[in-house]
């Protein structure tokens, strides 16, 4: 039997009432989020809360093994990466085949993934600041790849099983189906396509010939598990002094007590005293220096040149 509506007492935000055919008065409770098929879906129709606890769970599972295996120096790498591919990134990602991921979602599984691998590695951030360790260098030394790497793996098999499928499927009817309505001013919010699109060009894989490759389950799984693709170091100073201005934009470092500071290439010039090449560089921080070629290859970080 429903129960008795008091019109006095105060209403919540998240109860709707309505009054049913028959004259009663029907309660009906919204919240915020909810769990379904494993997956946590909020009213903002976002994948962040699902992400914030994909992250959490993976990160219990890492802190349960590493004092004893992960984080141990009598480990073999080999074990180390398998641990890391077979386990722990299966409970990072579990589901992202549907993520719409964002800027910061993917900022924030990058750190906790470089995190766990120099974890691995029994390093920390400040060291590898100190020492000029790359990101590359540490996933080079287990044998695993980037973060992108096993989210595009996921990201993009399953939308190569969903263009096997039929036409009368309805997970591909979803794919190609849209909304024509009018639009915000600003950027469209993004969607399911652009997540695959940009695996595709981080995979080197065309945008026009990918469904033709995806019909051919071995070809694409061949195409999709190809090792990641690094961006390119900077060049031996004996090369880039020959072209200075290929160094504009590249990041570099300095240490000014416990601190860092990071700054960028801005110009280059040459030295009426010297008659050698100098960079100037700005810092984060407002602070200004030039550099010549030996200074420069000791703080010079990793960038596309």
């Amino acid at each position: 039997m429903p129960a008795k509506f008091d019109p006095t007492a105060p209403l919540k935000e998240d109860i709707f009432i309505r009054e049913t055919p028959e004259g009663d008065i029907e309660t009906i409770q919204f919240v915020k989020s909810c769990v379904c098929l494993g997956a946590k879906i909020t009213n903002d129709l976002t994948d962040v809360a699902e992400i914030t606890g994909r992250m959490i769970k993976a990160s219990q599972v890492f802190g349960m093994q590493r004092r004893e295996m992960l984080a141990s120096k009598d480990t073999w790498p080999e074990v180390k990466k398998r641990t890391l591919e077979g386990m722990i990134m299966p409970t990072m990602l579990d589901g992202a085949e549907h993520w719409v991921v964002g800027a910061d979602q993917r900022r924030e599984l990058n750190s906790l993934f470089n995190r766990m691998v120099r974890s691995c590695l029994r390093m920390t951030i400040y060291t590898t600041r100190k020492y000029h360790i790359t990101t590359q260098a540490t996933h080079e030394k287990i044998g695993v790849g980037n973060l992108d790497h096993y989210l595009d793996l996921r990201v993009l098999g399953y939308a190569g099983h969903v263009e096997r499928m039929g036409p009368e499927r309805l997970p591909k009817i979803l794919r190609d189906s849209y909304l024509i309505l009018p639009q915000k001013r600003g950027r469209p919010i993004r969607s399911q396509q652009d997540q695959v699109r940009d695996a595709l060009k981080r995979k080197k894989i065309g945008l026009l010939e990918w469904k033709t490759l995806a019909r051919n389950r071995t070809k694409w799984r061949e195409a999709i598990r190809a090792p990641p693709v690094y961006a390119n170091k900077c060049k031996p100073h004996a090369e880039w002094t020959k072209s200075p201005e290929s160094l504009i934009g590249c990041l570099v470092e300095k240490q000014f007590g416990q601190k860092w500071y990071s700054g960028e290439i801005t110009e280059s010039d040459i030295d009426i005293d010297t008659s050698e090449i100098m960079w100037r560089v700005l810092y984060d921080d407002g602070d200004e220096a030039d550099y010549n070629a030996k200074q420069l290859d000791k703080i010079i970080g990793e960038c596309e040149c």
